[in-house]
This record gives C-alpha cells, sequence and structure tokens, in this order.
C-alpha cells in the first residue's frame, strides 16, 4: 500500500488491525492500537480530515444534535429534558443562593421556596417554550418527507 506503512514495536510489517488512538507529528498521523503503530502520509491524513468536515448532516446542527428528522417522542422527549434539567440547574442555583443569603444576613429564608418561587417556574418556562420548538421540528421533518 503507498504511502501507508504498519509499523509493530519490533519495527516488523503488519497489515492487520483496527486503530484506536490517533498522534500527530511533523511526519503525519499515527494510529496506535496495542500492538502496532500505523502511519498515515500527510496528503492521505489531510484527505481523511477534509472529508470528514465536509459531511455535515443537513438542516444545521445545535450543539451537535442534527435538527432535521427528529421523530414525535423524541422530541417530546427532548423537551422534557431541557425542562427537566433547568429545573434542577435553577434550583440547585437558588439553594446555594439562599445559603449565602442566609449566612451572610443572617436571614431564615425557607429552602423550599427555591423549588416553589425558582425551579419550577424556570422549568415551566423551559417546557413551554421547547415543547412548541421541537414540535416545530417534528413537523417539519414529517412534511419534508
Amino acid at each position: 500500500m503507498p504511502g501507508r506503512r504498519f509499523l509493530h514495536p519490533n519495527d516488523e510489517d503488519l497489515s492487520l488491525g483496527t486503530p484506536a488512538l490517533m498522534l500527530a507529528s511533523t511526519e503525519g498521523l499515527y494510529f496506535r492500537d496495542n500492538s502496532y503503530l500505523v502511519m498515515l502520509s500527510t496528503t492521505e491524513a489531510m484527505t481523511m480530515m477534509q472529508s470528514s468536515k465536509t459531511a455535515r448532516p443537513e438542516g444545521g446542527t445545535v450543539f451537535g444534535f442534527p435538527l432535521k428528522g427528529f421523530g414525535f417522542f423524541t422530541s417530546l422527549l427532548l423537551s422534557f429534558a431541557a425542562a427537566f434539567f433547568t429545573f434542577f440547574a435553577t434550583t440547585c442555583i437558588a439553594i446555594f443562593s439562599l445559603l449565602a443569603w442566609n449566612l451572610i444576613g443572617h436571614h431564615a429564608v425557607n429552602y423550599a421556596d427555591s423549588y416553589l418561587y425558582v425551579g419550577f417556574p424556570a422549568g415551566l418556562l423551559v417546557l413551554i417554550v421547547a415543547l412548541p420548538v421541537f414540535g416545530a421540528l417534528w413537523v417539519r421533518a414529517k412534511l419534508s418527507k
């Protein structure tokens, strides 16, 4: 194979195996597995890197998630997962804020207020926004088929 050389730790050539770890050098890219080292030429490595950059899903992505082709249950799951995460994140911030408020100001605010007045409204707001957004993505995917 031109441009590709398989190196064993004992410097003998091998022709089988699957690469598991990629190492960079000035000569090219090295893929290392438990028993051998694969060296790709610089042009071959650049071709592999460019082909991975051009293979993008249609419809764009948000944080790596494709925005095209969500099913109904996937849309529901993502909506409720976003609301669930928001509820717990804002509740955590509110609890630590109340902790600081109670310690620094010698107040006696109940920590249950963080659930009721911060976490629940924030989670509900995100759910109200996320359901139409992911619902619209689902409808758009159904109409494009």
